[in-house]
């Protein structure tokens, strides 16, 4: 189309052809497209559902693990030699480096093994032969102030470098034996219980 003063109008050949709907004065026909209309709006109701029922679940699987693996996750083991083993619940797996901490985990050596491992938080301790602890609580959430740890040395013999939770708050840091708490004042101990 064109207007008087030069310009072209172009309209969508939609709006051109536009013709309503016949309409069924017996009612059947509007009764058949309204129950095919609610049925198609069923199925994709039911589909959604599904899908939503589907992504819900991956999303608490997918959390579930990340959680329970950044909650738990609270350094490695850096290195090992001889009998080396960590007990982690009913399971007992031997020590590589590279093996991931979770709070809880036992470690032990056997008479020809040592282990070295570093938390979190940059603290290293190295474990001597027939030496045996525990790492029985370790927080370290230091943007939110939230730190703490209890290492739980039951025998052997044990060097503690501290890390940031022993720089930030040391109060924060137990290094318990089963005759007492070692205070932590420095940040190179020497940890040897019989």
């Amino acid at each position: 189309m064109s207007h008087p003063a030069g310009f072209f109008f172009d309209f969508p050949s939609i709006f051109l052809d536009f013709r309503p709907p016949r309409r069924d004065n017996s009612g059947v026909g509007r009764l058949k497209q309204q129950i095919e209309g609610s049925r198609q709006i069923t199925e994709r109701g039911e589909n959604m559902v599904l899908y939503l029922k589907i992504f819900a679940g991956l999303l608490l699987l997918f959390s579930t693990f990340a959680g329970t693996a950044l909650a738990a996750d609270v350094g490695s083991v850096k290195n090992c030699h001889g009998q080396a083993v960590i007990l982690r619940g009913a399971e007992s797996f031997s020590a590589e480096p590279g093996n991931r901490l979770m709070v809880n985990d036992t470690l032990q050596t056997g008479k020809d093994g040592a282990m070295g491992i570093i938390l979190r938080d940059d603290t290293v301790i190295s474990m001597g032969p027939d030496s045996e602890m525990v790492l029985a609580e370790f927080l370290f959430h230091p943007k939110e102030q939230q730190m703490g740890m209890l290492a739980q040395f039951l025998r052997g013999t044990f060097t503690y470098i501290s890390g940031m939770i022993a720089k930030l708050d040391p109060d924060s840091v137990k290094l318990e034996t089963p005759v007492g708490m070692v205070a932590v004042r420095g940040t190179h101990l020497l940890i040897k219980v019989d």
